[in-house]
């Protein structure tokens, strides 16, 4: 029996050690801003940052109204934008009501600005991370 006591500590001590939570992965820090498109802020959409070197995740925002805010890890990032818009002149099926159909949601920013981006954002560790991206097109 007294070489279950000495076991049993050594459990407790390892299984206490092991609720700790142990690496919580990479410092971020808070990211915000406002986009627009032809003047106007982006109603409805989404950012993404994401690393030029390392393996360090993406980090998405939604946009809404024009603003966005989120964490984000420290670093040079290439910045990604899609913006959706309803098309009265398309139609989709409605998933809340079968056989009905409602306008269609579409994505309207130019590639440049997501797929072939050419935006980047340097989020540092010290200092305001605020962006805006005033997006045009030619």
């Amino acid at each position: 029996m007294r070489a279950s006591k000495p076991l049993i500590l050594i459990l407790n001590l390892l299984l206490f050690t092991g609720c700790q939570g142990g690496n919580a992965g990479p410092e971020k820090f808070v990211v915000t801003g406002e986009v627009s498109f032809s003047g106007k802020p982006v109603e409805e959409g989404q950012i993404v940052f994401i690393p030029t070197s390392g393996n360090a995740q993406r980090q998405a925002a939604t946009i809404k109204n024009g603003q966005y805010s989120s964490e984000c890890t420290p670093g040079k990032k290439n910045v990604e934008i899609t913006a959706y818009r309803f098309d009265e002149s398309k139609q989709e099926p409605d998933p809340a009501e079968p056989g009905k159909t409602i306008p269609a949601r579409v994505q309207y920013v130019p590639e440049q600005f997501n797929r072939k981006t050419t935006l980047t954002a340097d989020v540092t560790s010290d200092g305001e991370n605020h962006f805006d991206f005033k997006l045009e097109t030619q």
